[in-house]
């Protein structure tokens, strides 16, 4: 009511000394406490939208903190284009100050969500949590560093290169919540990002295992929903590994959950999905129509039109083998006619697409689909044979540690065993001896296996499978070794991060193969060019990381324009066309910047994003 006074015009002398006194800006403080008594999201965002003047007189980390709510709010009302624009003010406003503070990295994170949500591209939105991981390193902020291990961690549960990468950073995730009770609400996070990470390198059971765990954290917590999500993957993969007393339970947990929250309105729906994905997956194709009809009967209760289109393809399929031919017609047909409705570019439906000429008497053209199909699943099973020895390679080297540890713990036993003869000789002497002699040797034995074994495993993780120049991690090391060398000696060293531009383009018009060898090419081409001290890894799908010790900024921008210049005329061939390619670099020196590996990398980084905002295709330095 005051303030609708105070806004009048046509106020008393009095009035108005009353509501400049009164009509004073609010600080960030009673503004977040007053923020925490709302729970509509609408009324959330009308609340913080009604302050935007009062930031004005607001300290700059305090506004920063405005815009990151404001975000937020953005977000709760669906409006994600607008969030992430306030989310990007935020951050631009955080970058003033040093050291950065916590909620730059908060911010970053959000951002990347956000541009999740538009795009589905790891390439857009990974860059952000790149960066905020390599700023919650940097500073002592607990949750910040848990939240940007998680997220970085989800940016590699589909690229199999990095699988212990991402595993790794779970694990350092589960590390930094240890022992903080206020963080503790992140282990469901953890746990159910490590299943995914093994679920998409299809190790069914270690993924069971972490959704589990994902599932019974947030049992003690009661959070049904995420409670629900995990029976649904736990049902998925029962059902990947043919466990199928496994997966029925999992299935009677979702109908029970179901029953008795109905304010989940889409619960049932899931639960007779996931019946139906059951019957389906066993061959029982008359059981599938029928719960798989009962989950069409409520489709419209759930926005996952992924699951509703992949529930309508499985009944069309039942339909068809159970023999209700017209059915599974008119069903493929109803499928075919919602993709095509569908705005971007979409892959054939091969399944539905033979039935649909079979309902048309087009049996050769159907039959040509069902080929395709065939063909499509077997390149599916060679692709996953092609990369799940490295998984297994992958996880085998970390097991290698457990069993050294158990080795040591064996030699002391042995120590016990002899302290323990000393004091009996004359009753087991013999025994003694023997049973040490029989360890020491399957010690010796197993050391020089676990010393082979470790060796090759060892090249693996050092080496990128695809390109055959350092892995990521090795650059990182061996760099960090480089530059710290370079600071103590006073000699310089330079970094320069270079990537391909407009990358993803070539992978969608030409196909991926194209789109490795470029890769290769480009990283066999910088390998042949550099010099022996230099060091040249792949950091990410298309990003390069080189590490120039003794090198100057003037030396290092002359390496980077050469090798830009001379990628630029190198050529792979496709099919039916020759691709060329250009990059973008970033360079950092320590004549410069005075820091560590990291810091360097920040400062390239940062130049590389500024060649990348100015066109493309050229070098610049820190």
């Amino acid at each position: 009511m005051w303030r609708r006074a105070c806004a009048n015009k046509k106020v008393s002398f009095w009035l108005l000394l009353f509501c400049t006194s009164w009509v004073q800006a609010i600080d960030l403080t009673g503004f977040e406490s007053q923020l925490e008594t709302i729970t509509d999201a609408q009324a959330v965002f009308d609340f913080v939208e009604s302050h935007a003047e009062d930031i004005e007189s607001w300290p700059q980390n305090d506004q920063g903190m405005y815009y990151y709510r404001k975000g937020s709010a953005l977000e709760g009302i669906g409006n994600t284009e607008a969030a992430l624009a306030s989310y990007t003010q935020a951050i631009k406003i955080f970058e003033q100050s040093t050291p950065p503070p916590e909620y730059l990295i908060h911010s970053l994170i959000e951002r990347s969500y956000m541009k999740y949500v538009q795009t589905n591209d790891a390439e857009v939105y990974c860059g952000d949590r790149e960066r905020a991981l390599l700023i919650a390193r940097q500073i002592e902020a607990q949750e910040a560093l848990t939240r940007a291990l998680i997220h970085m961690a989800f940016c590699y549960r589909t690229d199999r290169a990095r699988f212990v990468e991402g595993l790794s950073l779970l694990e350092e995730a589960l590390q930094a919540i240890e022992g903080h009770e206020q963080l503790k609400k992140y282990d469901g996070m953890i746990y159910n990002a490590t299943g995914l990470m093994y679920r998409y390198n299809q190790i069914h059971d270690k993924a069971y295992e972490y959704l589990l765990k994902a599932h019974n954290a947030w049992a003690a917590r009661n959070d049904i929903q995420d409670m629900f999500n995990m029976q649904h993957s736990l049902v998925g993969e029962s059902v990947a590994m043919a466990k199928w007393e496994q997966a029925e339970q999992h299935v009677q947990q979702l109908f029970t959950l179901a029953e008795s929250n109905p304010d989940f309105k889409d619960f049932h729906f899931f639960a007779y999905f996931n019946a139906g994905l059951v019957a389906y997956s066993r061959n029982n194709f008359n059981l599938a129509v029928k719960v798989l009809k009962q989950a069409e009967s409520l489709y419209e209760t759930t926005n996952e039109q992924y699951f509703v289109d992949r529930a309508d393809e499985m009944l069309a399929i039942a339909y068809f083998r159970s023999g209700q031919i017209q059915d599974a017609i008119d069903k493929a047909a109803d499928v075919l006619s919602n993709e095509a409705a569908e705005e971007g570019e979409q892959k054939p439906n091969l399944a539905m697409r033979a039935i649909a000429d079979y309902g048309k008497g087009k049996y050769e053209q159907g039959l040509s689909h069902l080929w395709a199909l065939v063909d499509s699943e077997r390149d599916k099973r060679l692709e996953f044979i092609r990369y799940s020895s490295f998984a297994q390679a992958a996880l085998f080297d970390q097991k290698l540690a457990s069993y050294e540890n158990a080795a040591l713990e064996q030699a002391l036993e042995i120590n016990q065993l002899q302290l323990q003869a000393e004091q009996d000789k004359n009753s087991i002497f013999i025994l003694t001896v023997v049973l040490v002699g029989l360890l020491a040797a399957g010690l010796i034995i197993w050391s020089v296996f676990l010393a082979r074994s470790r060796k090759v495993y060892r090249t693996m993780a050092e080496t990128d499978f695809l390109t055959g120049i350092a892995s990521r991690r090795f650059t990182f090391e061996q760099g960090r070794s480089l530059v710290e060398r370079a600071l103590k000696n006073d000699k310089p060293v330079s970094v320069i991060i270079f990537d391909i531009d407009h990358f993803k383009q070539i992978n969608d018009r030409y196909g991926h193969d194209v789109g490795d060898a470029a890769i290769v090419a480009i990283a066999q081409y910088s390998q042949r060019t550099l010099s022996d001290e230099t060091l040249l890894g792949r950091i990410g799908g298309e990003e390069f990381l080189t590490i120039l010790p003794d090198v100057k900024t003037d030396e290092a921008l002359q390496i980077a324009e050469k090798l830009r210049k001379e990628i630029a005329a190198l050529q792979v061939l496709s099919d039916h066309d020759s691709v060329r390619m250009t990059i973008s670099a970033g360079i950092a020196s320590s004549e410069k910047h005075m820091i560590d590996l990291e810091g360097l990398i920040q400062h390239a980084d940062q130049a590389l994003y500024t060649a990348k905002n100015q066109g493309r295709n050229q070098v610049l330095a820190a």
